[in-house]
């Protein structure tokens, strides 16, 4: 009994001190999953045929609307630590375009990721 008894006093310590220690850290799972939509390079394994196109400007076959998960629902975040998550994104430019772009940041609740904006846009 008397380790029981050392576990829950410094359960009530930690209880009383945690409002007065500002270094304590936190870990909760986060609750939903956040990506970006883009073409990638087609391969015939991992996208679907009716998702390529040839670019334009690279005259690369790509696929468009691909989601890529930058932060997956269930990734622990610590509550003193920024939660970085990093894509290589390459944008074209013509030459007297301007060199700013914009890039929406998607939210998804489920734990099935769709890896096609338009699946997850149909809740397919």
């Amino acid at each position: 009994m008397p380790r029981w008894t050392a576990v829950v006093r410094g359960a009530v310590i930690h209880g009383i001190e945690k409002l007065d220690n500002k270094n304590l850290t936190t870990m909760k799972s986060c609750p939903r999953s956040y990506g970006i939509k883009l073409s990638q390079s087609y391969t015939g394994t991992k996208h679907k045929s009716s998702d390529s196109y040839t670019d334009s400007f690279t005259n690369r076959t790509m696929a468009s609307a691909q989601m890529i998960w930058l932060i997956k629902k269930g990734d622990l975040l610590l509550s003193n630590q920024p939660k970085v998550a990093e894509e290589m994104v390459t944008f074209k430019f013509w030459e007297k375009d301007s060199k700013r772009f914009g890039l929406c940041v998607y939210e998804y609740s489920d734990h099935d990721l769709p890896d096609r904006f338009v699946t997850a846009r149909e809740g397919t």
